[in-house]
């Protein structure tokens, strides 16, 4: 349907027509109804209006910048595999039932009691948008359901006879919604996390593992609720996502962006301009040939739903990022797919794998078979594909995603068996010193015995493994998911049989093997071990991690992390910290030069590395950095002529003229004069003479107040201080 009209002035004629077919056009595809939603910028598609009224609104107030059309289209079409029955839906419309199909009968049917009024004659809620708006405040405000049921119940009495307001959230609310693709599939999980209860596990009531049972138990009789899950797992299936994204004109176009706007310069945007996605391009041509095939992100992370203040509760989303679309887009909230939620109270930790079955399952189809969709904008089919590039989460997630272990001795995926630790007494974690070793072989800081710690740096780093040596390491490992069971006694490796597995308990120390948890479920894709990065630590995580752990060791800090015993582990290690003397005047920026420019440093190396265009040659020159010179700042009052007793500069901003009374100007010269170093000496002289005082004359609780100059306290006789004191500033000695 042609919209280029909206674009036109609303007074000319060509709008005013354009108006009045799109408004036609819209009531012959809805069955010509009486009344419609009128999309002007006042009903906002929640007023039935007649077409004549609708047309008047659009010429006489505009439109809204989206039509209830398009939603419209976008959920009738949805349902649907290819043009050509959505043709022959359109042909049927004005046919009976007994010549429709079932299926085109039956949505019909869903899609005109969406629209019936609330009541007969409410003019402002349909059954969808009144369902749509109480469940946003149930969300909102986190109302159970058994309130909500008793909310429904009584809105519906309140309303006229007749009102198609659901009574219940169950049996009602939730399967009308499903209906239009609002739903999730519930899958049960064992509630130890050993495994899901579908396909071979479906009709089990028990785990095979460890025996638990399928089903909720009473806390009081410990007898089963039947039909009560004791975990569950929600899914919302991405392949019926994947074909609305097409049904829709503009958000079809956007995800052809990829393919026409990668960068020429040879700097970095969007990962359309990365190494990956060329070598992707390389290695799956065919792939790479259809440019509405789509290419996604996982990512993970805990969170205490509902404002819950309790460490000890944790739900673990998943969500898929799309990469095909603008940048701007990308990382919008609704392009952001929730594709699956795992209940608490624990999070899976290492067996997410169990969890993430469904999702890698879909994945896989989209790869290997791929789907049948519509695309609105070239008005054909086409197989639809999709593959996964890498995940996104914080380091544990990564261990969490990968199998690997961060934490302990071999805490670093990249070094594994050689990770350089050293066990902190006093912080009581392990730290990784040994860097230095990734620096070329004649680069001054493996000499730098001070600056570390106190030894010399001789080694070298080792290669990094590729994905596919790790799959290969790791294609006979035998994972076992869920909590762990009472331990068996351990067999040598000699005791193996052919056929026999090896688990990871059964690893040596010193293999690679050993720091390993599991082969990820994400090598069940045929692509992922031809991969060139698999996983990515959030930058945010990283960042904030780093600036804690500086600034608890700048400040002292017993409320940041680790900051005193922090430092008692630097000294230990012989390297001798005295920035606890020189904190305070951190801010002054009278730091060392030493630690003041690594503190630099670091923060340029998080400011390159965040930047919204990035040279590729800057991330190799900030991978190898080591000597990066850093500018001092430069001194504004350079050239001004200094006087130990006077402050001179220059002012920051321009300067605003204030005139001063004789009182106030008295006042600042005592303010400035007392709150300057230069004072310093004789408020020392003051403050030992009052000390060597007879206590007849001074009692306790005297003083000099540094503002205003004067001495404080009981029977104090102010004649038998020297005024020679004080200084003659050229202004009149201080009165007291």
């Amino acid at each position: 349907m042609d919209k280029s009209w909206v674009w036109l002035p609303r007074t000319s004629l060509e709008y005013e027509q354009g108006a009045t077919d799109f408004v036609n056009a819209s009531a012959r595809k809805l069955g010509n109804p009486p009344n419609m939603f009128c999309p002007c910028i006042d009903c906002r598609n929640v007023c039935h209006q007649p077409a004549d009224t609708i047309i008047d609104h659009l010429v006489i107030r505009d439109e809204v910048p989206s039509s209830s059309l398009e939603a419209y289209e976008l959920f009738r079409t949805a349902f649907y595999e290819d043009e050509e029955n959505l043709q022959s839906w359109k042909d049927n419309e004005d046919q009976p039932d007994d010549v429709e199909s079932k299926e085109d009968s039956e949505f019909k049917k869903k899609l005109k009691d969406a629209e019936t009024p609330l009541y007969s004659s409410c003019p402002n809620y349909t059954k969808v948008s009144a369902i749509m708006g109480l469940y946003i405040i149930k969300v909102k405000s986190g109302m159970s359901k058994n309130y909500f049921d008793q909310l429904l119940k009584m809105v519906h009495d309140m309303l006229p006879e007749g009102n198609v307001l659901p009574t219940s959230i169950d049996e009602e609310v939730k399967k009308f919604l499903k209906t239009f693709g609002f739903g999730n599939d519930i899958i049960h999980a064992c509630k130890n996390d050993c495994i899901l209860y579908r396909k071979d596990y479906g009709d089990m009531v028990s785990c095979p593992r460890c025996s638990a049972s399928r089903w909720e138990l009473d806390k009081h009789t410990s007898e089963e609720k039947k039909e009560v899950p004791a975990k569950v797992l929600r899914y919302f299936p991405i392949k019926d996502r994947f074909r609305r994204m097409f049904r829709s004109k503009k958000m079809a176009e956007d995800l052809r962006w990829h393919s026409s706007n990668a960068n020429t310069d040879g700097t970095m945007r969007h990962p359309v301009d990365s190494s990956t996605w060329a070598q992707i391009n390389d290695q799956w041509p065919q792939f790479a040939a259809e440019p509405r095939n789509l290419r996604l992100g996982l990512s993970t992370d805990g969170i205490n739903p509902f404002s819950i203040q309790n460490t000890k509760y944790s739900t673990k989303p998943v969500f898929l990022v799309n990469y095909n679309m603008h940048p701007t887009l990308c990382m919008k909230a609704e392009n952001i797919m929730l594709t699956l939620l795992i209940r608490g109270p624990t999070a899976p930790s290492n067996n997410i794998d169990v969890y993430l079955q469904p999702l890698v399952d879909d994945l896989k189809d989209l790869w290997n078979e791929g789907i049948e969709v519509y695309d609105s904008v070239s008005k054909e089919n086409f197989i639809f594909r999709a593959m996964l590039l890498w995940t996104i989460s914080d380091y544990p997630g990564l261990g969490t995603l990968g199998g690997c272990k961060v934490k302990g001795k071999q805490e670093c995926n990249v070094c594994g068996k050689d990770t350089p630790f050293r066990w902190l007494k006093f912080s009581r974690k392990n730290v990784y010193m040994g860097n230095r070793k990734r620096l070329s072989p004649g680069h001054p800081y493996r000499r730098k015995k001070v600056w570390f710690d106190n030894s010399v740096e001789e080694g070298f780093a080792r290669r990094i493994q590729t994905s596919s040596e790790i799959f290969e390491m790791l294609k006979d490992f035998r994972n076992d998911f869920g909590k762990p069971l009472e331990k068996k006694s351990k067999r040598k490796r000699s005791d193996l049989g052919d056929n026999e597995e090896v688990s990871q308990e059964e690893c040596e120390e010193d293999l690679d093997k050993w720091r390993r948890k599991k082969l990820s479920i994400l090598f069940e894709l045929p692509y992922w071990k031809y991969m060139p990065v698999r996983h990515n630590i959030d930058v945010m995580h990283v960042e904030k991690n780093v600036s804690d752990f500086i600034l608890s060791i700048l400040m002292q800090s017993a409320k940041l992390k680790d900051g005193l015993k922090a430092r008692q582990d630097l000294e230990d290690m012989g390297i001798r910290s005295n920035l606890h003397t020189q904190v305070r005047v951190a801010l002054r920026e009278t730091l060392p030069r030493g630690p003041r420019i690594a503190v630099t440093r670091i923060c340029k190396f998080f400011n390159k590395l965040c930047q919204r265009v990035i040279d590729p040659e800057m991330l190799l020159t900030l991978e190898a950095e080591n000597s990066v010179p850093v500018e001092e700042e430069a001194n504004r009052n350079k050239d001004v002529e200094t006087d130990p007793c006077i402050l001179e500069g220059r002012p920051l901003q321009r300067a605003t003229e204030v005139r001063l009374t004789d009182k106030e100007r008295k006042i600042l010269h005592r303010y400035v004069l007392m709150n300057t170093s230069v004072m310093n000496p004789y408020v020392e002289k003051i403050a030992e003479l009052q000390k060597s005082l007879d206590h007849n004359w001074l009692m306790p609780g005297a003083g000099c107040d540094r503002v205003t100059g004067r001495v404080t306290g009981r029977n104090c006789n102010k004649s038998t201080l020297p005024h020679s004191l004080l200084p003659d500033t050229g202004c009149g000695r201080v009165k007291w």
